[in-house]
């Protein structure tokens, strides 16, 4: 079996309409501080991967760990079991990441990772600044 990753994106917020199509709404990447540390109060990352010629496996666990510059992981949050197909060529599986009360100690690029069952899968690169007012009031 072989996992892919279709995407990994941050946004703002994700709706599911009733004929289960997705909208993601503000994506980005950078997030903006007036001081540090600063603690965002809602980061929903979205994942979608692609199972290939999965055999055996019933299920699998994503899970997004956040990382600053030196590895330190700062918030990690896996998915309960999501369960696949056997026997499949392929097929799909997403989940919505809802991280709440993430602390970013320092201005700086940060990394979210993306693993299923504990294999690195996808990463997106997450970068913290001081506003600029908050720069000329030093």
């Amino acid at each position: 079996m072989k996992i892919t990753n279709n995407f990994f994106l941050l946004c703002e917020n994700f709706l599911l309409d009733d004929k289960q199509r997705a909208s993601l709404i503000n994506l980005y990447d950078l997030i903006w501080a007036d001081e540090f540390p600063v603690t965002h109060l809602a980061l929903k990352f979205v994942a979608n991967v692609k199972v290939h010629d999965n055999k055996s496996k019933e299920n699998i666990s994503l899970s997004v760990n956040i990382i600053d510059s030196k590895s330190k992981s700062l918030f990690k949050l896996t998915t309960p079991p999501i369960v696949i197909k056997k026997n499949t060529k392929e097929q799909t599986a997403g989940a919505v990441f809802d991280m709440q009360l993430v602390t970013f100690p320092a201005e700086g690029e940060y990394t979210a990772i993306l693993s299923c069952d504990e294999e690195k899968i996808a990463t997106h690169k997450i970068e913290v600044k001081l506003t600029q007012k908050s720069k000329k009031g030093n």
